[in-house]
């Protein structure tokens, strides 16, 4: 009969056999949990953190965040739906077309292309070059970022200074609506939607 520091013995040296067919099927051991990667940020998650950096107010940030979404839902690659029938090309086909320099009637096109759906040619021919100067995917989130702040701070400051100092998101997101992304329907309905999706997005990010 084995005694108890025997059995001990005995069991110890069973270990490893007793372990190898847990680390043969990929049992993670212990401690990795805490090692896994943190989840990517999302392109919301991106837009908000960059824009609240510069606007600092954050109406102003869900406000044209709001108008982002009904754009492009925050896509920085988003071809305009009817313009993917009417060219043939997926979103992605149409990027990399682009970027290669396959396809050369970006500027004149008239399709909405991006966060903000660019579509009138003077503003697509300098995304475009914007683009190429910084040497990136003409569908690269950060660059058009960039060129969105650029547009609102520099080509249009009294829109940057007014979503600075917006009382409301439905302040921002009118602003927005009616002076920056102009689209065909500026009804009430439209801006009473687009503020809706603004008023989402402040209360996901300040709740």
């Amino acid at each position: 009969m084995m005694t108890a520091p025997n059995l001990k013995r005995a069991f110890v040296s069973l270990l490893p056999a007793l372990l190898l067919p847990a680390l043969l099927l990929g049992f993670p051991a212990a401690g990795n949990a805490a090692k896994k990667k943190a989840p990517e940020p999302t392109n919301e998650e991106i837009i908000w953190n960059y824009l609240a950096e510069r606007i600092g107010n954050p109406y102003g940030v869900a406000g044209l965040m709001g108008n982002l979404y009904a754009e492009s839902v925050f896509r920085s690659d988003n071809l305009q739906d009817s313009y993917e029938k009417k060219l043939k090309m997926t979103d992605a086909e149409y990027t990399e077309a682009v970027d290669s320099g396959t396809y050369d009637n970006f500027v004149r096109d008239a399709a909405g292309y991006g966060l903000a759906q660019w579509t009138f040619w003077s503003r697509k021919e300098a995304l475009l070059n914007f683009a190429r100067e910084k040497g990136a995917s003409i569908g690269d989130l950060t660059m058009q970022l960039d060129y969105l702040w650029y547009e609102l701070s520099v080509k249009y400051p009294p829109l940057a200074k007014g979503l600075q100092n917006a009382a409301s998101v439905r302040e921002a997101s009118d602003l927005i609506l009616l002076n920056y992304e102009r689209p065909a329907n500026q009804s009430e309905e439209a801006q009473i939607r687009r503020a809706g999706f603004g008023e989402r997005i402040y209360q996901k990010f300040m709740n």
